[in-house]
């Protein structure tokens, strides 16, 4: 009787798998207009990442869209072509805000604002590495308090700040290691 239903079981798992199969095969089919509202509603009750949408439909402007609203911090898995497009003001705000290291992420254009710089980097000194603004890398005040904090930071000051005596010393007294971002000019004075 044992085996009976085994083979019973059997049977009915096998027929579980070929519906489950068949419900694979009919996704497979589906046009791409449909599949992209698929990805959609996937994104909006969170079954799929972004970061996991396949190259054909993660271009979308519409599942750009909605991928950043749904979490700002999938800019850094979007090509720069479409992030440019979908960005808005608030979203870059919001993001920095909460993430300034994402910096990195942003498209060059809005790496080179000086608000979205200093916003960033006054979150956390570390988004210095990632600023592309010269009024930002050549502001002495702002370096002065950095490298007070972490002297390392010399490394992406300007060649002007680096040629400063007060920028320099204030980085070496903070870390020894920073000697080797000082220019020549200055080395032979401190050292």
């Amino acid at each position: 009787m044992s085996s009976i239903n085994s083979i019973k079981n059997a049977i009915k798992m096998v027929r579980e798998s070929l519906d489950l199969l068949e419900e694979r095969v009919d996704l497979l089919d589906i046009n791409p207009t449909n599949r992209i509202e698929i990805i959609k509603e996937s994104l909006k009750n969170n079954l799929i990442e972004y970061k996991l949408i396949d190259k054909e439909f993660s271009n979308n402007k519409e599942i750009i869209k909605l991928a950043i609203e749904k979490d700002i911090k999938n800019i850094k898995y979007i090509d720069n072509k479409y992030l440019l497009e979908n960005l808005k003001i608030n979203h870059i705000t919001v993001l920095l805000n909460k993430y300034p290291l994402y910096l990195e992420y942003l498209p060059e254009r809005f790496r080179a604002e000086e608000d979205y710089c200093r916003r960033a980097v006054l979150k956390d000194f570390k988004a210095i590495k990632f600023v592309l603004n010269k009024k930002v890398l050549e502001d002495k005040t702002l370096f002065l308090i950095m490298l007070d904090k972490d002297g390392m930071l010399l490394e992406y000051a300007s060649e002007s700040l680096k040629n400063d005596f007060e920028i320099v010393i204030t980085a070496v007294t903070q870390n020894k290691e920073a000697k080797k971002f000082i220019t020549k000019k200055l080395s032979d004075k401190i050292i």
